[in-house]
């Protein structure tokens, strides 16, 4: 979704290494209470639609059993 509506710009910008995501990513993981910001790091864009954001920050909550299931996901873009 993110780079669909951000004219190609590359997720995470405000992480300049695959090293760095990733680690941020397994730390994440580790410890869930830990707020994560996704507003933060993927912001709304001018083009995107504000309906698609929401979905596209609802699929980075932490814990992952916060997220919606595929179906859901679906049913938000019929």
């Amino acid at each position: 979704l993110w780079e669909m509506f951000s004219d190609g710009q590359t997720p995470w910008v405000n992480w300049t290494k695959r090293t760095e995501v990733a680690e941020k990513l397994k730390a994440m993981a580790q410890n869930a209470e830990e707020p994560f910001d996704a507003a933060a790091e993927f912001p709304h864009q001018v083009k995107y639609p504000a309906e698609a954001h929401a979905v596209l920050l609802s699929c980075m909550k932490v814990p992952e059993a916060d997220r919606p299931a595929f179906a859901e996901l679906a049913q938000q873009f019929e």
